[in-house]
């Protein structure tokens, strides 16, 4: 589920953002010690609602329940090749539903857009010439979609950055979200949490 963290992993803001520094050798000094430094949204990583969202959860304060749930993982890599700026929205959501049966209360809902498989190029961000990102993600999920909103629980992941507009989303939905970012091929998850449902592609 994570990607191998080193210095060229790509980040939100297109700088470096991890270094690695020896700082003794077993030859020299009888050990070896490496210092790494990095911010703590590079890489595979949890969004806590804190991040976006005044007054929400801290990643210490996020119960371990949260984390685990049903699972549904809905496929929009085609889509997402052709246009790389799809959101997932509720009607995929509905989709799945109308292939798999009702999304289980608290089910944990993941996007399977296949950019992982850009995360060591310049797709993965795919900064514009005017420095504006295109990648997939939730960034049209916003609040106010009733039951579908309601089934969903505390978790939405993706393969890419997160991607959560706080301008488009609503702020009762953002602090409540743990978004799981950066994953390594959630398509490839078992979901027997799901009564071994299979995969559904994104309308």
């Amino acid at each position: 589920m994570t990607h191998t963290l080193d210095p060229d992993f790509p980040t939100f803001g297109g700088d470096a953002q991890v270094t690695v520094r020896t700082v003794s050798t077993l030859a020299a000094d009888g050990w070896n010690m490496r210092e790494w430094q990095f911010n703590e949204h590079t890489g595979t990583h949890l969004d806590a609602p804190l991040h976006r969202t005044a007054g929400g959860m801290s990643v210490d304060a996020v119960p371990v329940e949260a984390l685990i749930g049903p699972l549904a993982v809905i496929d929009l890599r085609a889509r997402a090749e052709r246009d790389p700026d799809t959101p997932l929205t509720p009607d995929d959501v509905r989709g799945w539903e109308a292939r798999h049966g009702r999304l289980p209360d608290g089910a944990i809902v993941a996007l399977c857009s296949g950019w992982g498989a850009h995360a060591r190029s310049a797709r993965f961000r795919g900064a514009d010439a005017a420095g504006r990102l295109h990648f997939p993600g939730f960034h049209e999920f916003r609040a106010g979609h009733g039951v579908i909103e309601a089934r969903i629980g505390t978790e939405m992941g993706n393969e890419q950055m997160a991607k959560l507009l706080p301008e488009k989303i609503g702020s009762e939905f953002r602090k409540e979200r743990v978004v799981p970012a950066d994953l390594r091929e959630p398509g490839k998850i078992a979901v027997r949490s799901m009564n071994d449902r299979p995969m559904a592609k994104g309308q």
